[in-house]
């Protein structure tokens, strides 16, 4: 979908826009006009769902009290949500077009951050921002590299079923930057389910040893799942090497032995 053209949206707005407003005028912002939305508070639910945004956004360090609702938005120009957004309430996201650049550096999510049938025409930086509860992306299209380094997840894995990267995703593997088995507030087939998923996005990368981080938390939540017979075998390959990861603990058991 475009704004101008010949599947362009640019005549139906002005309808709209006519219909709603007859005796105003429709003016035709410059490409280097902003919606400004930067260091605004927001003390209510916002609700911008199925708003079109045809020029450049920002929301750089804004608040949002309450949830927040973007669904079905369309940005068709780069739109920051970086530099210290918070999302105190949910955040909703769904089936919104990013045309160009979306960033979300740094931003808070304390409630649950939606963002399932998202297209992402273009680069996503999610760099550093931090996730305290669920962070849905199913069915997101990814067309372009996105960028989750030093992305926090608190409590729970981001979700990322059916999900398409066309290019390659950026991952930290430190551990305060994952919810361990122990404190993952999250279904274990779920988790183990996204665990899988990245794991094979770092092997068609080529980056092995984020692969194998990713693989040994695919075991620890196999092992929580099914009978205690089922799990038996995943808590042995855990407890005598670390899942594959460790030298000391097999050679101690074979000291052992």
């Amino acid at each position: 979908v475009n704004w101008e053209g010949e599947n362009g949206i640019k005549e139906e707005v002005e309808k709209l826009f006519k219909r709603r407003l007859p005796r105003e005028k429709f003016t035709q912002l410059e490409k280097t006009s902003i919606v400004e939305f930067s260091d605004t508070f927001f003390v209510n639910a916002v609700d911008m769902s199925d708003f079109i945004f045809p020029i450049r956004t920002s929301f750089k360090n804004s608040y949002f009290l309450e949830d927040v609702s973007f669904q079905g938005a369309f940005f068709y120009h780069m739109v920051s949500f970086g530099e210290r957004v918070t999302f105190a309430g949910e955040a909703k996201f769904i089936a919104v077009n990013f045309s160009d650049i979306a960033l979300f550096k740094e931003a808070k999510f304390y409630g649950d951050a939606l963002f399932g049938l998202v297209i992402f025409k273009d680069r996503s930086n999610f760099r550093e921002a931090i996730f305290h509860t669920q962070s849905n992306f199913s069915e997101c299209t990814f067309d372009m590299p996105c960028n989750f380094f030093a992305t926090k997840f608190i409590q729970e894995f981001p979700e990322f079923v059916n999900a398409i990267f066309r290019e390659k995703i950026t991952l930290s593997i430190w551990k305060e930057d994952w919810p361990s088995a122990k404190n993952c507030q999250q279904n274990p087939e779920e988790a183990k389910a996204t665990c899988e998923i990245l794991r094979e996005q770092m092997e068609a990368q080529g980056l092995h040893e984020q692969a194998h981080f990713f693989f040994r938390r695919e075991m620890q939540f196999a092992s929580k799942i099914g009978s205690s017979i089922q799990r038996l075998p995943y808590k042995l390959f855990g407890l005598f090497s670390d899942y594959g990861h460790s030298i000391a603990r097999p050679l101690s058991a074979l000291a052992g032995l």
